[in-house]
């Protein structure tokens, strides 16, 4: 059996972002009952990608490592219009920075959650694991 590249599905992750997702699925022709199977599928490889990430988190993103932003992925988000004007600005900003890892203080009992320092300065934002790749 082959093994299927979860990174080519969108995330879903809460009800907004099924909400925006279903919208586009409605928009390109899909009957109702169509998109609702193809969000359900979908919810599931998130949950598949999920584990592997935070399996994967331990073992490739740790504290101090470098990173950069994923930015390739994160504009591609279903909802990615919808985020709040300051982070897209700061994603924006940042297509090119070079960050190091520091796990977020509240965020100790999810790994997988990270905050990104920058010339010893720490970002507004949280990040998770698949939103960053290793420089």
């Amino acid at each position: 059996m082959s093994e299927i590249d979860l990174s080519k599905f969108p995330k879903i992750r809460n009800r907004e972002e099924s909400r925006a997702f279903k919208k586009v699925l409605l928009k390109s022709g899909k009957t109702e009952n169509e998109a609702n199977n193809i969000i359900d599928l979908t919810k599931k490889a998130t949950r598949l990608w999920d584990a592997e990430g935070k399996s994967r988190s331990k073992e490739y993103l740790l504290e101090g490592e470098q990173v950069k932003l994923n930015v390739d992925k994160m504009w591609n988000y279903p909802d990615w219009e919808s985020r709040q004007e300051a982070y897209k600005q700061f994603v924006q900003d940042n297509v090119d920075t070079i960050f190091t890892v520091k796990y977020a203080e509240e965020y100790q009992a999810k790994p997988s959650i990270v905050e990104l320092v920058k010339d010893g300065m720490v970002s507004l934002w949280r990040f998770v694991d698949d939103d960053l790749l290793g420089v």
